[in-house]
């Protein structure tokens, strides 16, 4: 079994992504479309230092509740909208690229930390 298919077999929950689209001069945030994302959605709190963001130059280390593990596409931000199984929606906190492990510069994965 290679590692695309065990990593698919790892992706197991659905997600909803709603991708920013704008704010309005009173800082209300509008979203594009939804769509469903299969990913893995593990439950584990621990520290994250999250960098300068679309949101905030502060560097912080806050709480996070989870990490989404997905495949490449689509390509998610801070400021896009998660729907995690459960119904929730929390802040997403970090997003982190992970590349193939080939020299072509594709992206394998994700992980959204929420």
């Amino acid at each position: 079994m290679s590692f695309e298919s065990e990593f698919d077999e790892f992706l197991n929950d659905v997600v909803i992504r709603e991708g920013f689209a704008s704010r309005n001069d009173y800082g209300e945030t509008t979203y594009s479309g939804s769509e469903k994302v299969i990913a893995r959605v593990v439950f584990k709190p621990e520290l994250v230092v999250t960098g300068a963001s679309e949101i905030s130059n502060a560097v912080r280390e806050v709480q996070s509740t989870a990490k989404v593990y997905m495949g490449p596409e689509p390509v998610w931000s801070t400021l896009d909208r998660i729907t995690l199984p459960d119904g929730s929606q929390p802040q997403i906190l970090a997003v982190y690229a992970y590349p193939d492990e080939t020299s072509d510069p594709s992206l394998h994965h994700q992980v959204v930390v929420v």
